[in-house]
């Protein structure tokens, strides 16, 4: 998994995220500050039940927040740290806003909607 910069000249420059980021399938990536320094960070959520049973299924991941800095490399902060724990087959997250608190909303394939309160 890696993110790609647009140069604004047509070209793109390719960053490699962490290795902790390439231990299961990456099925979206919310973009935000989470950590409020300025800098934009990445939420990836995953793992992928669908693979044949001979094959075993792809779920290393309880999602993985990685903290950015001015040179776009991102550190990684493991569930215990981050708050950042979503169980099973996740496929898309959004943030929502309800009565001034923020929450990430991870939708679970057929399983249930996981819903995580944001720092400010």
């Amino acid at each position: 998994s890696c993110v790609f910069l647009n140069n604004s000249n047509g070209t793109f420059e390719t960053i490699k995220l962490p290795i902790l980021a390439q231990v299961s399938p990456v099925r979206d990536i919310m973009v935000q500050d989470f950590n409020m320094d300025g800098i934009l960070d990445l939420a990836l959520i995953g793992n992928d039940y669908t693979v044949r049973p001979a094959m075993g299924r792809y779920d290393a991941s309880y999602g993985l927040c990685l903290l950015g800095d001015t040179g776009y490399r991102y550190k990684p902060l493991m569930p215990v740290i981050s708050g950042l724990k979503i169980k099973g087959d996740a496929r898309k997250a959004v943030k929502i806003e309800v009565l001034g608190k923020k929450y990430m909303i991870a939708a679970i394939n057929d399983g249930n909607l996981q819903i995580l309160e944001l720092l400010k």
